[in-house]
């Protein structure tokens, strides 16, 4: 089982409505975009954002001053 599994399933017993952060801006970040929007992502790290959810923008792009971003 990995951490997150684990997490979830410990929180679930105390909160049964907890959801992670990630979960809460993931929808927030579907819910929000459009294909007449533009999707600015900015300290993207490796551009996970950019890649997950940009086909749901007219544009999308990553900025990160990071040596390990990837582009």
């Amino acid at each position: 089982m990995d951490n997150q599994v684990w997490s979830q399933k410990i929180l679930g017993k105390f909160d049964p409505l907890f959801r992670h952060r990630w979960e809460v801006y993931n929808e927030f970040i579907q819910s929000s975009l459009s294909l007449e929007k533009v999707l600015i992502d900015c300290g993207c790290g490796n551009n996970e954002t950019v890649e997950d959810f940009g086909h749901l923008a007219k544009q999308a792009a990553g900025i990160d001053l990071s040596n390990e971003a990837k582009f």
